[in-house]
Parts: structure tokens; C-alpha cells; sequence
């Protein structure tokens, strides 16, 4: 990652990637299966979420509400920074994640 939003989205990616590996050590041993969940959402400039949604699910709706939540859980997210949303234009973000169960 580069530019002026590097540093936030190393730490908004550590933030969702922490919650879920929290959430994951939850699950049972005989509930955990492998595949993935991708999910989509919009990052707001104040640091919300909006419309999440999941685009994939390979594995269960348990595994997807996990998801869900390693990234609603943590929020709101710091807002931008100033240079960061003059770069982006518009108040909010489409981010796309892939967690990945293996």
C-alpha cells in the first residue's frame, strides 16, 4: 500500500483482521470448515460502514455473520485524514474483503 491512506488502511485492516481472528477462536472444533465469505461495504470519510453485504459464502451463515461483524464490530473507524479524503473525492470508500477459513 502507498500513498496518503496507507497508514489508515494498514490500520483499519489490523483492526477487522484482530476481530476476527478473535471471533474464529470461538468457533467449536467440530463447527469450523474451510472456504471463503467475501463481503462489501462502503467506508465512510467519518469512519462508519454502510450497506454491508456478502457476495460469497462457501462455507456457513454463522462463518458470513462472523464476517460481518470483524468489520462492524470495530466501528466507527477513525475518520480520514484530511490529504486522504481530497485524494479519494467523495466521502466514502468501496472496500471489498476475502476472509478466508482454511
Amino acid at each position: 500500500m502507498s500513498g496518503p491512506w496507507a497508514k489508515y488502511d494498514r490500520e483499519f485492516v489490523a483492526a477487522v483482521q484482530g476481530r476476527w481472528d478473535a471471533l474464529v477462536g470461538g468457533i467449536r472444533r467440530d463447527d469450523y470448515r474451510a472456504g471463503t465469505v467475501v463481503v462489501a461495504f462502503k467506508l465512510h470519510a467519518d469512519g462508519r460502514i454502510t450497506e454491508m453485504e456478502v457476495k460469497t459464502n462457501s462455507v456457513s451463515k454463522v462463518h458470513g455473520m462472523l464476517c460481518q461483524r470483524a468489520v462492524l464490530d470495530p466501528a466507527p473507524y477513525e475518520p480520514w485524514p484530511r490529504e486522504m479524503r481530497l485524494m479519494v473525492g467523495w466521502d466514502y470508500r468501496h472496500i471489498t474483503f476475502t476472509f478466508d477459513y482454511r
